[in-house]
C-alpha cells in the first residue's frame, strides 16, 4: 500500500526494496505499453534526478512540472521519442 499521508518520508532504496519498486513501476508503466509500442525504461538519479518520459505519455509531462521538474530537451532514441527532465537536488 502507498502511503500519501503528509508524513510519508523518502528514505534511500535498499536492495530489498528491489520487488517492490519493480512492481510499482511495472503497474505505472503498464497502460502505456500499447500506447507507445515499447515497455517505457525508468528514471534515472544524480546530483539532480532525470527522467525519461515518451512523448506520448502526456500525462507525466503535466504533472512533472507541479513536482519541480524542468523540461531539459526532446530526443528520439531508438524507438523512443523521449521527453528529458531534471529536478535538481541543491
Amino acid at each position: 500500500m502507498i502511503d500519501t499521508s503528509d508524513t510519508a518520508r523518502i528514505r534511500p532504496a535498499v536492495a530489498a526494496d528491489v520487488p517492490a519498486v519493480r512492481e510499482v513501476t511495472d503497474a505505472a508503466y503498464h497502460p502505456y505499453v500499447e500506447r507507445i509500442g515499447v515497455v517505457p525504461r525508468p528514471m534515472e538519479a544524480d546530483p539532480a534526478i532525470r527522467l525519461r518520459t515518451n512523448a506520448k505519455m502526456w500525462e507525466s509531462q503535466e504533472i512533472y512540472p507541479r513536482y519541480g521538474y524542468e523540461l531539459v530537451e526532446r530526443r528520439v532514441d531508438g524507438p523512443y521519442d523521449r521527453v528529458h527532465c531534471r529536478k535538481r537536488l541543491d
